[in-house]
């Protein structure tokens, strides 16, 4: 398949740049990536695990769509969540949102889609530093657990910290 057109988040910057010029990879399979989320989180405890980003990762490569991890940040031995916006517009995501001030959600003129991305910055919380990452799934927003709302949690809920949206060019 020829150009696909996508989202250009920057008109202003850049004038008819809402064409990609080279095919898509695949197309995500929307279905597949929530299921995959939906099997793999405990749905007895539904409690973070610390695993965001494999799963979410991980629900996109069930799907043909390859995703690399971001490199960990110096002195840690894993990708952080907060980290792979990068790796997403490598697999053909475009952000659509981003927190603007505030960190409201939703943003203005924001309506999630089923397979849109989430990539949230850490909270002051030293414990915590890798931020989160999630996928909705059409009703609710999932990673390693079943979400109550897009925040992963109080602390996220209180202090709203930035945040990015992506999509998949093929949705």
């Amino acid at each position: 398949m020829g150009g696909y057109r996508v989202y250009n988040p920057s008109p202003d910057k850049f004038p008819g740049r809402d064409v990609v010029d080279k095919p898509l990879s695949k197309p995500l399979e929307v279905d597949k990536a929530t299921q995959y989320l939906h099997d793999h989180v405990d749905h007895l405890e539904n409690k973070p695990q610390g695993l965001c980003a494999t799963h979410v990762a991980n629900a996109i490569r069930s799907t043909g769509i390859p995703i690399d991890p971001p490199p960990p940040d110096p002195g840690r031995k894993f990708p952080s969540a907060k980290n792979y916006g990068p790796s997403l517009e490598a697999a053909q995501f475009n952000k659509v949102a981003t927190s603007g001030s505030l960190g409201a959600f939703p943003p203005i003129g924001y309506l999630p889609q089923k397979g849109d991305v989430a990539v949230i910055q850490p909270t002051s919380d030293p414990q915590h530093p890798d931020g989160h990452i999630a996928m909705y799934d059409g009703k609710r927003w999932v990673s390693d657990f079943i979400q109550h709302d897009f925040w992963p949690g109080p602390r996220y809920r209180s202090e709203r910290p930035d945040y990015e949206i992506y999509r998949h060019a093929s949705q």
